[in-house]
């Protein structure tokens, strides 16, 4: 998924792994500092982390966000990822399978999706398993996924597992519009909670945002 966006951001300069510390509202731009004490001043801003972090960031600058879309809450997803010495697997075509059973909502053959050029499987635990497991110790929440997991290898053997923990996964409602902007219309905020939780709705929010910044 990370393709396009790497493609669209060819000559721009993008700061990846750096934490926005805060943001302030100015006369007329706005300042963001991250977390090394950096600030970049900004005539527009667009916030597309999940509701909660967007939601610090903006009560921290004196701004209000709508009540009914700070109370959006997110499901938990526990995941796994599986690296194997064959394709040897029992996921076939098309390469993906939804709620095979009562642990996992997802199975996906990445060779098959085109993004891995080793046999490697990723699993995401459905929102009820993922809440019930989700503060145990991660050892142990490894430990059950593989086990959960194994009947899906097939013949093939695992060579490396590793286990993913996203907190903000899947909103459990939708706000009705596709972005929602600041009075100013000069902050906006987009992701998928406004346009469906899908890489499609994502996309569509972050051109609707742009749109109304613009």
């Amino acid at each position: 998924m990370t393709g396009v966006a790497k493609h669209l951001a060819k000559g721009l300069d993008v700061r990846t792994s750096t934490l926005v510390f805060s943001i302030n509202k100015n006369e007329g731009d706005w300042t963001v500092t991250t977390d090394d004490g950096i600030q970049y001043q900004a005539d527009r801003v667009i916030l597309t982390a999940p509701l909660p972090q967007s939601f610090s960031l903006l009560f921290g600058a004196g701004i209000e966000m709508p009540a009914e879309l700070r109370r959006i809450d997110y499901d938990r997803t526990l995941g796994l990822l599986v690296t194997l010495d064959s394709n040897e697997h029992r996921i076939g075509t098309p390469g993906g399978v939804q709620f095979p059973d009562d642990v996992f909502s997802f199975i996906g053959d990445n060779a098959a999706k085109g993004i891995s050029t080793a046999p490697a499987l990723t699993f995401h635990a459905n929102p009820v398993w993922s809440l019930e497991h989700f503060d145990l110790p991660l050892e142990e929440i490894h430990a059950q996924l593989l086990a959960a997991a194994t009947p899906y290898f097939g013949n093939a053997q695992v060579i490396t597992s590793q286990p993913k923990k996203w907190r903000f996964a899947i909103p459990q409602s939708s706000w009705p519009d596709a972005t929602w902007v600041e009075p100013s219309g000069t902050l906006a905020l987009a992701g998928d909670v406004f346009a469906g939780p899908r890489v499609e709705g994502a996309a569509l929010s972050g051109l609707a945002a742009a749109r109304a910044l613009t």
